[in-house]
């Protein structure tokens, strides 16, 4: 099928200009633009937008949307409209390839649409409510001599949960070589939350406010795979949306005891088309036995109206996996209180 505004492109290193077509000239005209962008294996493509004008409100018919590529099988997808670039965030694809779509439903001779693409840093600036960082080059080992900084602005009064999958960095005496370290805050002078290397698989991190500063560097000797990381946000301090095809999260505070009165609820949404199924790695839920006070529910689809298995408390950690009949999970944790060590921590994969 032949677009009449689009194609696919590939990024270098060097940021290059797309703009719509000139919606004034008759000779175009154009419905829907769809463009795919593609970066070398293993690196991602970023996305600035520096021009959007949609003089129709209605956004089902008039929109940009950013997002992952092939569809359905990314993590990441944004739908703007209006007319201000400015409130266009930095578009990072997850993996190799992204794709902008700008649909105008009625043809109207002012609307428009600027961006720029290229090969993403490893410098970030993410202000969404959740997502997934990778070292660079994930899968693959890092390069040496990296210097890396990454900033996550979660929603005002929200916090950020960051939860690590995988992590290989060189290991050294207090990580002096190659490191991850993260800080409560905005950049470099922020309180240290944590400074991580070698293998073992660190607990999750949990910010005082919306904004977290990491920073990943490597000397010029010895490399490895590097990280993964979940990240959300929610403003009770708990819960929030977690995009992934695997991953991990715990309660609050883990591996220490979450606090009395605490409510969470995630989301958990893996790539289209896939079954979602999560493994109890952890499970101590302090409650006499009948998971009334204290307990955690897990739902097969995307919200509690969806068929539920549960609820489930104590400490038997020989419970059987929860296979999803779908790519969405939706978890309930309710806990009145806790007069004994109690955490859960659970794994997904799909």
């Amino acid at each position: 099928m032949d677009m009449p505004c689009g194609g696919t492109y590939n990024a270098t290193w060097t940021p290059q200009n797309i703009s719509s077509p000139n919606s004034s000239d008759p000779d175009v005209p154009f419905s829907i633009c769809t463009w795919v962008i593609d970066s070398p294996p293993h690196q991602q493509v970023k996305i600035t937008v520096w021009a959007l004008q949609l003089t129709s409100q209605d956004c089902t018919q008039n929109y940009l949307q950013l997002q992952d590529s092939p569809q359905g099988h990314g993590n990441s997808r944004f739908q703007f409209c209006g007319r201000n670039a400015s409130a266009v965030p930095v578009f990072y694809s997850s993996m190799s390839t992204a794709m902008v779509i700008f649909k105008s439903g009625v043809v109207n001779r002012n609307s428009r649409m600027s961006f720029t693409y290229q090969i993403a840093d490893c410098n970030r600036d993410y202000h969404k409510a959740f997502g997934n960082l990778r070292s660079p080059g994930w899968p693959d080992n890092y390069d040496n001599d990296k210097d890396c900084t990454v900033t996550l602005t979660a929603p005002q009064n929200h916090t950020i949960s960051l939860f690590f999958h995988s992590l290989g960095i060189e290991n050294s005496v207090e990580c002096r070589n190659d490191f991850l370290e993260v800080r409560n805050g905005s950049n470099s002078n922020s309180p240290l939350l944590g400074k991580y290397c070698g293998t073992l698989l660190p607990n999750p991190v949990f910010s005082q406010n919306n904004e977290l500063y990491l920073r990943f560097k490597s000397d010029s000797v010895t490399s490895d795979r590097g990280y993964e990381i979940i990240w959300t946000s929610s403003p009770s301090g708990c819960g929030g949306t977690l995009y992934g095809d695997r991953g991990s999260f715990t309660s609050p505070g883990y591996p220490g005891t979450y606090p009395n009165n605490t409510y969470c609820e995630w989301v958990l949404v893996a790539p289209a088309g896939r079954l979602v199924t999560i493994n109890f790695y952890f499970i101590s839920i302090d409650d006499p036995g009948d998971c009334v006070q204290n307990y955690l529910t897990l739902y097969d689809g995307p919200n509690a109206s969806s068929p539920s298995s549960g609820p489930y408390c104590g400490g038997d950690t020989s419970i059987a996996p929860f296979v999803a009949s779908s790519n969405q999970v939706f978890i309930k944790f309710h806990a009145d209180y806790a007069r004994r060590p109690s955490a859960f921590r659970l794994t997904w994969d799909s």
